[in-house]
């Protein structure tokens, strides 16, 4: 039988941890040798006592990390355990099927060649509705993790991966050292989106194959003011950063060979970014004119964090 263990990193949400240990409760698990493991990432919270009043409900094992930063606790309890068959990671907001991980179990057996699966994602919008508008697929995907490729079980299309709330791998991507990048995702109450993108993007180059598997749902609980527009800017600005981090800013060695170009370049793009910004105030349909300004707020954090970068780089 595989030995599965189901990561989840948190910081000072124990109130949608109990909310998401609950879900986990009505999970078949009957036959399924498999541990939840919580990684308290220097909460202040009462996290500790909710993971303990789940005791002879759910095998959940407690995990501390004192340094903020999810990837970091993500590596801290992959240390500190023995590494199962199957690693399962989501978030502390999520409410799986019943059947969740029977289907995360049948499709490793299904595809024993393949390492790295990834389920289907739905937001859970508060008061069972989503707000109207929020349209555009890229904005349902980013702004609220919804990943859904069809009902059909496939492999992962080139470039394209599973999302962090709903994705697991098999330990033996592990053995070669294989951990998640520190310098990106959560850290505190700050944010560089990426985390998961940025260890599947690693796993891909070293050629693990990846399946989508939308028989294995859940639920992304998503809380009120997570619809606001100044928190999705917020959001934005975050997935920019990360796409920074992620693919680089060296632009074919102009950074390295030839900096002040680079950073005259870069300055110019900023300043034609406010611009636009500016010039978004114009489009007369609020729905477009909140998308296009989201969306550009993304564009303002990838440029601004390529100037971190930067001075990294040359440091």
């Amino acid at each position: 039988m595989s030995s599965i263990r189901v990561y989840i990193a948190t910081f000072n949400r124990a109130a949608i941890l109990r909310e998401t240990l609950e879900a986990m409760t009505r999970v078949d698990r009957a036959g399924i040798d498999v541990e939840w493991i919580v990684i308290n990432n220097n909460c202040s919270d009462d996290t500790d006592a909710v993971c303990a009043s789940f005791d002879g409900r759910l095998p959940v094992r407690l995990v501390h990390e004192s340094v903020p930063g999810k990837n970091r606790a993500l590596n801290r309890a992959l240390a500190s355990l023995p590494i199962p068959d199957i690693a399962v990671f989501t978030d502390d907001d999520v409410s799986p099927d019943p059947g969740w991980l029977r289907e995360i179990a049948g499709s490793c057996d299904r595809w024993p060649e393949h390492d790295v699966f990834g389920g289907r994602i739905r937001p859970r919008w508060p008061g069972g509705r989503k707000p109207a508008w929020i349209r555009q697929p890229w904005l349902l995907s980013i702004g609220f993790a919804a990943h859904d490729l069809g009902d059909a079980e496939k492999e992962y299309p080139p470039s394209i991966y599973p999302f962090g709330p709903n994705f697991w791998v098999r330990g033996r991507v592990f053995l070669n050292g294989t951990r998640y990048r520190e310098s990106i995702g959560p850290t505190g109450n700050s944010r560089i989106m990426g985390s998961e993108t940025s260890f599947l993007k690693d796993l891909d180059s070293l050629g693990h194959r990846m399946v989508y598997c939308p028989a294995a749902a859940l639920d992304h609980r998503i809380k009120e003011n997570d619809c606001d527009v100044e928190v999705l800017k917020r959001r934005m600005t975050s997935y920019g950063r990360g796409r920074a981090r992620i693919h680089g800013v060296n632009y074919n060695n102009l950074l390295t060979e030839h900096p002040r170009r680079w950073w005259l370049r870069q300055r110019v793009k900023l300043a034609l970014a406010y611009l636009r910004l500016g010039l978004l105030r114009l489009i007369p349909s609020a729905d477009a004119r909140i998308e296009r300004v989201l969306w550009h707020h993304s564009k303002l954090g990838w440029l601004k964090e390529s100037f971190v970068i930067a001075r990294e780089t040359v440091c």
